[in-house]
């Protein structure tokens, strides 16, 4: 469990990368655990910070919306500047296509407990 991981561990930033939408850019339905089921990747999550959400479209309602996908349902989170977002690596989830006035920019990361 959780409370016995952190005696031995503690969290640290695996990697990090910032990521810059313009018109049409987006990010195909996807998990942050590339090769499968893997026990040290037991206390692993993925985040996103954005620092700017590129005035989106106002006539398109879902124009740059992350998505998690979770039992067959879309769960649709609006960015707004400021968000910081934090899931466990292997829930599924997209970007749908961007439009808006100027570019969208976001910092992602993933953070897993790692042994002292």
């Amino acid at each position: 469990n959780f409370k016995e991981a952190k005696k031995d561990k503690s969290p640290t930033i695996t990697e990090s990368w910032i990521q810059f939408y313009q018109n049409g850019d987006y990010k195909v339905l996807h998990n942050h655990l590339r090769y499968g089921f893997d026990p040290s990747h037991e206390y692993t999550w993925a985040g996103g910070y954005y620092i700017q959400d590129g005035k989106p479209d106002p006539y398109q309602p879902y124009a740059g919306r992350f998505s998690f996908r979770i039992r067959e349902f879309n769960h649709f989170i609006k960015p707004v500047p400021g968000l910081i977002m934090l899931w466990p690596a292997d829930i599924l989830h997209e970007v749908h296509p961007f439009y808006g006035e100027e570019e969208r920019v976001c910092i992602n990361f993933n953070l897993s407990m790692k042994n002292k």
